[in-house]
């Protein structure tokens, strides 16, 4: 164990250090900061709800100086065991996303744009509620501006809309009997994968929400 009290004033430096109990935060708190292989099971934290990045990210920088992986995981520690659940929930994705910034092209842009963007790593259910609409959206406007006037009359927007929802989710008989060439069967088949890949994420957060 290595604790180094004065680097600057009002810092703690925990250096290769496991702490197994709690780091109590007085007024006014230290700031803590780790490094080599340093370790905290869990800090004091405060009792408003932290329910957004930026306040997340406050705490963080204001305990720690610092927003990374081992920051964000005695975080969501801290916060588990006080079954604070969003909060853990919210920590575990920054983690990962801290993560991932030190991965190597091309696993970094996958697990920051698909898993974290797209999938929220499992445990946010805005970004694929969010991706899932973007991709109707966008599906309703290339079928308004390509889809022959027989299946969208004049780039009609509710005919598109309809037409793209039903492609994403799966709903109704599939495509019209207009557009049954390989080519389009084959976009309808890619976009209800996609969406009912979207859909089983998004079912299985708000299970797991309601199931802890």
């Amino acid at each position: 164990m290595s604790v180094t009290l004065a680097t600057q004033p009002g810092e703690v430096v925990l250096r290769d250090t496991d702490v197994d109990g709690q780091v109590v935060l007085p007024e006014p708190a230290p700031l803590y900061r780790m490094t080599g292989t340093t370790t905290i099971a869990r800090i004091d934290l405060p009792g408003a709800a932290l329910r957004t990045t930026r306040r997340m990210d406050e705490l963080a920088v204001r305990t720690f100086g610092e927003t990374t992986a081992a920051v964000y995981r005695v975080m969501r520690s801290s916060f588990g065991t006080r079954q604070r659940l969003f909060e853990e929930d919210l920590c575990y994705f920054l983690q990962r996303t801290a993560e991932s910034k030190e991965l190597r092209p091309p696993a970094r842009w996958v697990a920051l744009y698909i898993y974290g963007a797209v999938f929220g790593w499992g445990v946010r259910i805005l970004p694929p509620v969010r991706a899932l609409a973007s991709g109707i959206g966008l599906t309703a406007v290339a079928l308004g501006l390509m889809a022959p006037p027989s299946v969208v009359p004049d780039g009609d927007p509710g005919s598109a809309l309809t037409l793209a929802g039903a492609l994403w989710l799966n709903v109704g008989t599939g495509l019209p009997s207009r557009l049954s060439s390989a080519s389009w069967s084959a976009v309808a088949v890619a976009l209800t994968s996609l969406g009912l890949l979207l859909l089983t994420v998004i079912v299985g957060i708000t299970i797991r929400r309601l199931v802890r």
